[in-house]
């Protein structure tokens, strides 16, 4: 918690270090903006890791992390989170992420708000580390590309009623699929088109096969000797993600049938594909050790998690006791001073050395319970983010 007293012209307040994933971190607040990053008429916050001294040399650390301010009057956070969770690189060269512009200095001093309350305001943080799992890739280019040609013909063309016909492709060892649509009608101007999809099919496959980079050509052939073809060549990155490319307006099909050409000689279509595979991405997979040792870690941090949550319902019923507890101590100050104030004069001065006797007490109760709950609250968050931790490394052993 930091405590801003009115008038400080202090520029920046540091927190005491905390420690996330054997690394050191701290925050940094800028109560009237950071000068340097264009922050004017703003609060601003960052995440600094602290004691690199320490880290091997050329040291990298990825992380994803959450700042919030409390709202005092209601108990709840405002967070604020980096642009769709994305991952941050701190190195000795840039060693803070945050945000210029955390809050503006209104919204952050309007006392509706509960962020200022005597003058006190508290910050946090949830830091989330981006370990390696064991799992790499490795980037190799073909000195002799893996080349595969190949002709379809399509009879009948202008009988066929089906939405698409597919044909399968062998490059090397990778299944591919190419969809030809011979009739599809594009929902932007309403003309029809002939389209084609190409694709790689295999990505089930065990062991799991890595991302390609591949050149390639479709084309339809005119059957005239020196005809005008229609084709299209491109290159891209096939993977899990991008299993392939449409061009579901590769030619109008009124083009198609265009008597001047010959791309439809005796109603057959004439299809030539070559594929080239240039680079390949192979996976290196952990270690069987390696993964039996994730899946311990895994099966120790269920059981301590099942744990806490069992000693945090406990704690729960504890806290609502003692809020209880809290509520009858204040009702019973508010009754000693009603009391006080109904008492002769004569007897003030005994009852007021009584009343601040017991004042006294219930002050210090209450400044306890309050340290208490404020210690109970950090615990729980620590054991949210465990808890969000586990259940994501989870889910990637699950992937």
């Amino acid at each position: 918690m930091l405590k801003i007293f009115p008038g400080d012209t202090e520029p920046k307040y540091d927190s005491d270090v905390f420690e996330c994933d054997g690394y050191k971190w701290r925050l940094s607040f800028y109560p009237r903006w950071r000068k340097d990053c264009n922050g004017k008429g703003s609060i601003s916050l960052y995440l600094v890791i602290s004691e690199t001294d320490s880290l091997p040399l050329g040291w990298e650390v990825n992380a994803v992390f959450r700042l919030f301010v409390l709202d005092q009057i209601r108990g709840e956070y405002s967070t604020l989170q980096d642009a769709n969770g994305e991952v941050r690189l701190f190195h000795a060269m840039k060693t803070e992420w945050g945000f210029a512009r955390f809050l503006t200095l209104r919204t952050f001093g309007d006392a509706l708000n509960g962020y200022l309350v005597d003058d006190s305001c508290v910050f946090g943080a949830e830091v989330f580390v981006i370990k390696c799992t064991g799992e790499g890739e490795c980037l190799s280019s073909l000195s002799s590309p893996i080349t595969s040609s190949s002709t379809w013909e399509i009879e009948k063309f202008s009988t066929l009623s089906e939405e698409y016909l597919m044909k399968e492709l062998r490059v090397g060892d990778r299944q591919w699929e190419l969809k030809l649509y011979p009739g599809h009608v594009s929902t932007d101007d309403g003309k029809s088109y002939v389209g084609f999809d190409l694709s790689v099919s295999d990505w089930e496959a065990s062991p799991p096969k890595g991302k390609l980079y591949a050149k390639y050509t479709l084309r339809i052939r005119d059957g005239r000797t020196n005809g005008q073809h229609e084709e299209i060549a491109e290159c891209g990155w096939f993977s899990p993600l991008t299993k392939g490319y449409s061009f579901a307006k590769f030619m109008l099909l009124v083009v198609l049938r265009d008597p001047s050409r010959s791309l439809l000689l005796n109603d057959t279509l004439v299809v030539d594909t070559n594929i080239e595979i240039l680079s390949v991405v192979k996976k290196e997979l952990p270690s069987i050790s390696a993964l039996s040792d994730l899946a311990r870690k895994l099966e120790e941090a269920n059981s301590k998690i099942e744990a806490m949550t069992i000693a945090r319902q406990k704690e729960y019923k504890e806290l609502t006791s003692k809020q209880a507890e809290l509520e009858a101590l204040l009702l019973q100050l508010q009754e000693l001073q009603k009391a006080q104030m109904r008492a002769p004069q004569n007897e003030q001065v005994q009852k007021r050395e009584q009343l601040r006797e017991e004042t006294t007490k219930m002050e210090r109760r209450m400044t306890e319970m309050e340290r208490w709950m404020w210690m109970e609250m950090e615990r729980q968050m620590m054991e949210r983010r465990t808890r969000t931790e586990m259940e994501r490394r989870m889910t990637e052993m699950e992937r």
